[in-house]
This record gives structure tokens, sequence and C-alpha cells, in this order.
């Protein structure tokens, strides 16, 4: 009799234990799923932000041209390099640029525009000249100029600018693959739950229709 009710009481004990683990792990299996869909969708929503964003950018440059740009001065070598990227025109550049100055020059350009290293401007919408070649008319090119450097007026130093142009669809595109994969994804689910399979990862719930056995997701009444 003792060893029967030792054994019953073991038995027990293994089988709550048994069943604790398993509700463990359905509650940390739920909260994974949860912090995976909290990132999903905190993703899809940046996404469709810079989407919207880019669309918007891309319709103002047909009417001005915008320009963002950082330069920093070396005053032991007299080199500025500068970083500037424009939309204009449904057109991405960025431009590196690097101009060698004598000390004069430098100590006179440092002067004049003391700290205001950042810049941001507007103006009228300008046209590149890409090109007549296939990725020319699809929007891409590149340039490559060497020379004195100019305002319009005067020029100083030597000049060596780089220029990297980028059609403006292409950034869109890219910012809207990850709605679009949402959207695909969603009328996956939608499918799947209508022929009665696990929105999450497929499995057929016919059997059990409260809950996926395989990823432990809850089914919503």
């Amino acid at each position: 009799m003792t060893n029967g009710c030792e054994l019953r009481v073991m038995k027990l004990g293994s089988q709550w234990e048994f069943e604790a683990l398993g509700t463990n792990r359905i509650k940390r299996q739920g909260t994974m799923e949860l912090m995976r869909r909290l990132m999903f969708i905190l993703l899809s929503a940046l996404s469709l932000l810079l989407f919207a964003a880019t669309v918007a950018l891309w319709a103002r440059s047909y009417f001005a041209s915008d320009e963002v740009g950082h330069a920093w001065l070396n005053g032991r070598t007299c080199t500025i390099r500068e970083l500037l990227v424009n939309t204009s025109r449904g057109q991405i550049s960025v431009q590196l640029i690097r101009v060698d100055e004598t000390p004069s020059e430098f100590a006179s350009h440092q002067a004049r525009i003391g700290n205001a290293r950042s810049l941001w401007r507007s103006g009228p919408a300008a046209t590149w000249d890409l090109g007549a070649r296939i990725w020319n008319k699809l929007g891409f090119g590149n340039r490559r100029r060497v020379g004195p450097a100019t305002d319009g007026k005067t020029t100083w130093g030597r000049e060596v600018e780089l220029t990297y142009l980028f059609p403006a669809w292409l950034r869109a595109l890219l910012f809207a693959v990850h709605p679009g994969c949402c959207i695909v994804l969603r009328i996956r689910a939608a499918r799947r739950f209508g022929t009665g399979q696990c929105k999450a990862c497929g499995y057929d719930l016919r059997a059990t229709p409260g809950r996926c056995p395989e990823c432990g997701t809850v089914v919503s009444g």
C-alpha cells in the first residue's frame, strides 16, 4: 500500500510537472509570437511612412530641387571634403567632392563659412544630362570632373567631383518591398484561415480549432 501510494504520488507529480512544462512552453511561444508580430507591425509602419515620404519628395522634385550636405575641413592639408545629396526632376544625385586649396584660400574659405558645415537648401528644379545608354534612360548615371573649383564668379584650388545618379522610383520601390510583403502575407493568412489552417504556420486546425498545436497560436473566435 505504501509503495502503491508513493508510486501514485510520483506519477501524479510527474504528470503535473509535465503539464506545467507544456503550459510554460506555450506561454513562451505565445510571448515570442507576440513580439514578432509587434516588430513586424513596427517595421511595416516605418516602411510605409518612408515610402509615402519618398513618393512625396519624388513629386516635389519636379517643381523644386532640394539638397542636403556636409563639409569636412582639414587645416593640416588645406583640403575640403563634401558630401551632397540632391533630388531634382525625379533623380537622386550623390556627390563626393574634394577641393585642394592653398593655405590663403583655405583660411579665406574657413573664415567665410565658419561653423556652418552642414547645409540644406532648395532651388529651381534642374535636369541632369545622363547620356543615351540603356541604363541612362532608366535614370542611372555617373560622372567625374577634375578642374578648378568655382562658384560661378571666381575659381580657386583643384576640385575632384564624383557624381552618382539614381532614379527616385528605385528608392520608392525599395521602401515598398516590406509593405508589399505584408499585403501578400495577409492575403495568404486569410486564405489559410478560410481553409481551416493556422494563420501563423499553416498547420491543419480541423482537429484543434481553438489553438494551433504546432506553434501555439490562439485562434480568435
